[in-house]
């Protein structure tokens, strides 16, 4: 019994000295987490305030120096004033996107209101209605209900998604069809398009930071927008599914838990 006490007494102080040893351990890695999130969000806010009027500015007198040049020089060097005129954009586009992902990560509660779907999917049109009719697409929505979720989120993800659909597709008429459908535990919310597809060995790296699959030669963006879709699905404690063959467009289904729908 003497013996059996000694080895109990020795294995509480060494889970004793292991708990401390891992409580310690932790700490320092929440307390280099919590700074690593403080840094990105200063750099966040840097980005968005300080650096997005530089990149406008830019923008903005390149393209009156292109009106104020001859029309031969115009010619000649159209080519060069494009360049810039899209790499501003895209860099544009990047901080603002990366902004928002930053903005996402915060560890906050969400509050969740009545959602109007229909109306929502008719904020996004409005939003692109010059970038529809240029590329000659369409949304096409199908009837979808009220349900109790965030507006802001939900306005981003279909945002990006509709966006993806429209700008990854080579129809010659590009369609994006948003319907719905109530499982016993999910909305789900179907958002479909006849772009290009997806291969399946990429169906998860494509909702991680930064994952292009096409050069931005072939399509401008900045690599967030999937991440932010699958960022915004996570906070509403929901889940976003791809099905999708390459050349055979792309079907994203976006699962939230099921509140009380509002009739």
């Amino acid at each position: 019994l003497g013996i059996l006490a000694g080895i109990n007494y020795y294995f509480r102080l060494q889970t004793k000295k292991y708990n401390k040893l891992l409580k310690q351990t932790v700490s320092k890695r929440t307390a280099a987490l919590e700074q690593a999130n403080y840094e990105l969000r200063t750099f966040s806010y840097i980005a968005s305030h300080d650096i997005k009027e530089p990149i406008r500015n830019i923008g903005n007198y390149a393209g009156f120096i292109f009106r104020k040049l001859p029309n031969d020089l115009k010619n000649s060097l159209g080519e060069y004033f494009d360049t810039i005129k899209g790499s501003t954009t895209q860099l544009y586009t990047l901080i603002e996107d990366f902004a928002r992902y930053t903005t996402l990560s915060k560890d906050e509660s969400i509050g969740k209101e009545a959602v109007d779907l229909n109306s929502l999917i008719d904020s996004v049109e409005k939003g692109m209605y010059e970038s529809i009719q240029k590329g000659g697409g369409q949304v096409i929505n199908h009837g979808l209900p009220i349900i109790q979720s965030s507006s802001s989120l939900l306005y981003t993800t279909l945002k990006n998604l509709i966006e993806n659909g429209l700008k990854y597709n080579q129809s010659n008429k590009p369609i994006v069809e948003i319907s719905y459908n109530k499982t016993e535990i999910h909305h789900e919310i179907i958002v479909s398009d006849n772009g290009i597809g997806i291969d399946k060995q990429y169906h998860v790296r494509i909702f991680e930071m930064f994952k292009r699959l096409h050069n931005r030669g072939e399509y401008e963006g900045s690599g967030i927008g999937l991440a932010i879709v699958k960022l915004s699905v996570d906070k509403l404690d929901g889940m976003v599914k791809l099905e999708s063959k390459e050349g055979q467009g792309s079907r994203f289904i976006i699962q939230l838990p099921l509140d009380k729908p509002i009739e």
